[in-house]
């Protein structure tokens, strides 16, 4: 389960929406928004109903497992390509495998430069649009191990 600050972001986001437009509609100040969806502040069950009404989810959506769905199968070919590509940028890549390999890139907690949080968290979306948790964790922990032997 994503922190609850994070999926705020997310559904947000998904919207179209800005933090000022989601503050006003839940009725709480831009500043508590921007500190909940940044995990700083802690909110209580009042604000993220409040949050939840504005985004039209109930409460319960906030700490529902995630739902299995059919993800598109990753070979343990493609993972290595899509790593590979994210690692060293470089490799033989059908256009899918290097949006995924940009969009992980871009969600990365330790990229080297920094890219505007809009862009990290709509990668966020089209990951998990197409990929279940387990699969995104295996393409990261994937990531992580090549960039250990580099």
């Amino acid at each position: 389960m994503l922190p609850i600050g994070y999926q705020i972001t997310l559904r947000r986001l998904e919207k179209g929406w800005t933090q000022e437009a989601l503050a006003q509609k839940a009725g709480i100040p831009q500043p508590n928004l921007s500190n909940i969806e940044k995990g700083k502040q802690d909110l209580t069950v009042s604000t993220l109903r409040k949050i939840g009404y504005a985004l039209g989810i109930c409460l319960s959506e906030f700490f529902a497992e995630e739902e299995v769905r059919d993800s598109p199968k990753l070979s343990r070919r493609a993972v290595e390509k899509i790593a590979g590509a994210v690692v060293k940028g470089k490799g033989p890549f059908t256009q899918e495998e290097r949006r995924i390999a940009d969009w992980l890139a871009d969600v990365l907690p330790e990229r080297e430069e920094r890219i505007p949080v809009k862009k990290m968290h709509q990668s966020w979306i089209e990951l998990k649009r197409r990929f279940s948790s387990a699969q995104i964790h295996t393409l990261y922990e994937r990531i992580r191990e090549i960039k250990r032997i580099s």
